[in-house]
């Protein structure tokens, strides 16, 4: 499902990637929890089809969860970790916070940036 949902995204056919990516998302909390790293993938593709639809203030939010769970889970090394990182500056930039996004691409948190 998942999968498909990615293929309708490449494909342009955003709203119904959305659709299939909200009920993936929904089904793997439930069945594996918020912190499972399956749930933490199926998250951040909502948040970027959220972009790719101009719905940046949802993508933010998702994005936001996202990476925080990430770091919380995988560590701020970790190859995934730095994928929704990127994500989140990018989003950030494009939603009038820079001063959020140089800190995150600093090392730093969003504790240490009170733009956000």
């Amino acid at each position: 499902m998942g999968n498909l949902a990615r293929t309708y995204s490449d494909q342009g056919r955003l709203d119904e990637a959305e659709k299939l990516e909200v009920q993936v998302l929904d089904s793997r909390k439930r069945l594996l929890g918020d912190k499972h790293p399956d749930t933490l993938l199926s998250m951040g593709n909502l948040a970027a089809t959220h972009r790719d639809l101009d719905r940046w203030q949802e993508a933010e939010d998702l994005a936001t969860r996202c990476f925080f769970l990430r770091v919380k889970v995988l560590g701020k090394q970790h190859p995934k970790t730095l994928v929704a990182l990127n994500r989140l500056v990018m989003i950030y930039e494009h939603n009038g916070k820079p001063e959020a996004a140089e800190v995150l691409k600093e090392g730093g948190t969003l504790k240490d940036a009170s733009v956000v």
